[in-house]
């Protein structure tokens, strides 16, 4: 990309959203490669947060676990996949600096962008990513209208909120009350904000009365008084959106302390699914969780969702890189490691019919920018029948979202399991009186 193309991206994306930029740090390691391959590597490219975040770590793993996969079964045809990381990203909170790691990973060839830890991130990769004409694989839960510009190159794998809180308000309708009342507290994120005003409509259009609905600021660490405003208001079931866990733990706290008698509390968000908020350090699920309910879009305990290979290349990769972590996976793992799984998979579509002439394509511009539009409309085509995965069937719709159920887990007995719906749940639910 000329000098010219970088500032034309740079103007045009600065009128999307604003911040300053970082450079890229490449990461230190990468599960080895277990049978020499002589073909040229194809480069998957990857942004992804900083290695000190929990969030990272887990994605990062599942990146590593599939990577090793593919590439002991064979790589795509003789040749391995080859992960290029791009730590950019900056906690999320500097697009600038992700424009830059999108901008440096179509300089460097990259058939397709993963990504990215943070949803404030993510944004800007499926803005950018609409310039650059890469397709672009959505790994983290964001907001439902990051989807509904129809764009051409981004697919989100996981549920959208409007399905989380479907299934959340369904239950509460069909096992606690048709007319229960509900409360909605979220993080003012632009995550938190369009997650709520989801959640919210899905409460009132099935008949149940929102009795609060209020937001906190994302640098909070005392909820008392808002948890006691939310206590007024006597809600049967209260629903809260996080994307932190230690603000999670911390309502999580709260609730306890007042013992606001809450029959049902319903987490959503990554900071109510990361490792940090799940397990305590021997790697057994928080006792303080006991009743808690999740909105998920997978759990270790689904019913068809399971890979024991996927578990014991977990041990195995914790073991190799001397991980004193002894948690069970989790969903930012799942997310990643299906997200380059199903990718693989399309690049082994496009290769069916037509052997690819990787050395070629990688080296010109023209060929390479030619193949990501054949994969990204190899993507759109998936089938549910055909693309079976961790996160259940894989069907894109028009806009590129991902036709993903969720499922709601509980707490009970030192594990997650499902509870609703009732086609997947292995317990009832069970009303915990927080």
């Amino acid at each position: 990309m000329t000098w010219f193309r970088r500032r034309l991206a740079s103007f045009l994306i600065a009128a999307i959203l604003l911040t300053a930029c970082v450079p890229a740090i490449r990461l230190p390691f990468s599960m080895p490669i277990a049978q020499k391959l002589t073909c040229q590597s194809i480069p998957v490219g990857i942004v992804i947060g900083a290695e000190d975040e929990a969030d990272a770590q887990d994605q990062q793993e599942g990146y590593e676990l599939a990577a090793k996969e593919i590439n002991q079964a064979g790589g795509i045809q003789g040749c391995p996949l080859r992960l290029v990381y791009n730590r950019s990203e900056g906690g999320g909170t500097n697009p600038d600096a992700v424009q830059s790691a999108m901008l440096e990973l179509a300089d460097d060839g990259e058939v397709a962008v993963l990504g990215a830890t943070h949803s404030a991130a993510t944004k800007r990769i499926a803005a950018i990513a609409q310039y650059i004409k890469i397709p672009v694989m959505i790994t983290p839960d964001t907001p439902d209208d990051l989807m509904a510009n129809s764009s051409s190159w981004i697919f989100r794998i996981n549920p959208a909120n409007q399905t989380y809180a479907g299934a959340a308000f369904d239950m509460i309708k069909d096992k606690l009350s048709p007319t229960a009342n509900v409360a909605i507290l979220y993080d003012q994120t632009e995550y938190g904000e369009s997650a709520a005003i989801t959640a919210g409509d899905a409460a009132i259009h099935r008949g149940l009365s929102l009795v609060s609905y209020m937001g906190y600021d994302p640098a909070s660490v005392d909820f008392t008084a808002l948890l006691s405003r939310v206590r007024n208001a006597n809600p049967d079931a209260l629903y809260v959106i996080s994307s932190n866990a230690k603000q999670a733990q911390s309502i999580l706290a709260g609730i306890a302390s007042l013992r606001m008698n809450l029959p049902l509390v319903i987490g959503n968000g990554s900071g109510f699914t990361s490792h940090e908020f799940l397990y305590d350090q021997a790697g057994k699920l928080n006792s303080s969780l006991d009743g808690m309910v999740l909105t998920v879009a997978w759990s270790p305990g689904l019913e068809g969702r399971t890979n024991p290979d996927f578990n014991q290349q977990l041990d195995s990769f914790r073991e190799s890189n001397r991980s004193t972590a002894s948690y069970p996976a989790v969903i930012a793992t799942v997310q990643a490691y299906t997200a380059l799984s199903l990718l693989s998979d399309a690049i082994l579509e496009t290769a069916k019919t037509t052997p690819r002439d990787w050395k070629a394509i990688l080296s010109d511009p023209d060929q390479l920018a030619a193949y990501r539009g054949e994969l990204a409309q190899t993507l759109r085509g998936f089938k549910a029948a055909q693309h079976n995965s961790m996160l259940g069937t894989v069907e894109f719709d028009a806009d590129g979202q991902n036709q993903a159920e969720a499922v709601i887990v509980q707490a009970i007995a030192g594990k997650l399991t499902p509870v609703y719906p009732q086609a997947v749940a292995s317990n009832d639910l069970l009303l915990s009186r927080r």
